[in-house]
């Protein structure tokens, strides 16, 4: 008979963030079922935070690993998949309950398919950026979205989040090229204009915070729009000094990696 192998150990650090990441999808879970949508939404924001840092520290660390890997994803289809699904169909419920069902479907089971694609092409297409819109980002911008909502057009929530999140369960499965922070490096030199525009940045969120719902939903929006204007366009793009990239999708070319290796610990998928 042959032996099984079993798993020799695991890095904590990464895999401590990713379980960050899917303890604050729980809690939105909870608050959501129990009427508390304000922590629900931030419990998911908070979850996309946690699930950025976990690759970038598995990376600048060297503790990436298949473990790490496939528990991000399992991770993030909780967190912004199922989760957020549940938010949206029971926000909508009230207008057509068939159809916000299905649209919710869709876009968790978009989600599913989109991190399975994703740890199929790790180390090909998406080695160095990402093909279709990353589950996280498209969780951020069906909460910022409903945060928008909320506040100014309430009326008009249940009409139409089933349509985008119809939208963004399309936009996870699509071949549209999405940049990537992997190859950011930002432990090593970068010129000097790029702390000064972050300091900028930083700046510019915290003059703006008493309207921070309209700054999240701006920067989801601006990195959703991005991709699919730039897929139109140009298939690929590095910005200068920073070196994030936008991968080149299959129908575009031969689907060869210009990079062999690629993270195993999950970066935004």
């Amino acid at each position: 008979m042959k032996k099984i192998g079993t798993m020799k150990g695991i890095y904590l650090l990464p895999n401590l963030f990713t379980t960050a990441s899917l303890f604050c999808g729980f809690l939105a879970l909870v608050f959501s079922y129990n009427d508390q949508l304000e922590f629900a939404i931030w419990s998911i924001l908070i979850a996309v935070v946690m699930d950025g840092l976990d690759g970038r520290i598995a990376r600048m660390t060297g503790t990436s690993s298949s473990f790490g890997l496939n528990y991000d994803s399992l991770s993030d289809l909780v967190s912004f998949g199922v989760v957020p699904g549940f938010i949206a169909y029971k926000l909508a419920h009230g207008s057509g309950s068939r159809i916000a069902l299905a649209a919710c479907a869709v876009y968790v089971i978009c989600g599913a398919l989109r991190l399975a694609r994703f740890n199929v092409q790790v180390h090909g297409e998406e080695s160095q950026g990402f093909v279709g819109l990353p589950i996280p980002a498209a969780a951020g911008m069906l909460m910022s979205s409903i945060m928008v909502f909320q506040r100014y057009q309430y009326g008009f929530m249940p009409k139409w989040l089933p349509l985008l999140a119809f939208l963004l369960g399309l936009l996870m499965v699509s071949n549209i090229p999405y940049m990537s922070l992997k190859k950011a490096k930002l432990e090593k030199q970068k010129p000097f204009n790029s702390l000064v525009a972050m300091v900028l940045a930083v700046g510019l969120i915290i003059m703006a915070s008493e309207y921070l719902e309209i700054v999240l939903f701006t920067m989801f929006a601006c990195y959703t729009l991005l991709g699919i204007a730039t897929g139109l366009r140009v298939p690929v793009w590095k910005l200068p000094g920073i070196g994030y990239y936008i991968p080149v999708p299959a129908s575009v070319s031969s689907g060869k990696s210009d990079s062999p290796h690629a993270s195993k610990q999950g970066d935004s998928k």
